[in-house]
């Protein structure tokens, strides 16, 4: 990201994290990595890059903790073979 250059990410549901409800029609400002503000409405502050975000669900800092990256197609992991060998399904 450019040092100085402001990133707007107009957000159609913001989940800012810290437990308050869901907001909708807001927009993050992110300059040098860090969200500094967040502004009411759908905005495009002049001379900044602009995501559109509108239909978009954003939760800045969140990440997907529930992923597999060694997954390999077609090999049951223990859980899903335990649950394949239930007597209900051996049926």
């Amino acid at each position: 990201m450019e040092t100085g250059k402001v990133t707007a990410i107009k957000c159609g549901t913001l989940i800012d994290g810290t437990g308050i409800n869901a907001q909708k029609d807001k927009t993050l400002l992110i300059e040098e990595c860090r969200v500094t503000k967040i502004v009411d409405g759908l905005v495009n502050p002049k001379d900044s890059r602009t995501i559109d975000a509108s239909n978009k669900t954003v939760m800045p800092g969140m990440i997907d903790a529930h992923i597999h990256l060694a997954s390999v197609v077609g090999v049951a992991s223990e859980t899903e073979y335990a649950i394949l060998k239930t007597p209900e399904r051996a049926q």
